[in-house]
């Protein structure tokens, strides 16, 4: 399997685990937050910004 593909399918097996709970915890705040979806999901941006950020072997 792809190493990008394989880092992408564990961030986003954290991130369905992690944003109910992060919504839940921030539903009791005070502060106003936008509820609009942007057009990519958490994982999505957090695999592109982890990738970019380290080196990978050439393949």
């Amino acid at each position: 399997m792809d190493t990008i593909l394989l880092i992408f399918c564990a961030i986003d097996d954290f991130c369905k685990e992690f944003e109910p709970r992060w919504e839940q915890r921030l539903s009791g705040s005070s502060l106003k937050r936008r509820r609009r979806r942007g057009e990519l999901c958490l994982s999505e941006v957090m695999t592109i910004s982890g990738v970019s950020s380290i080196r990978l072997p050439d393949v």
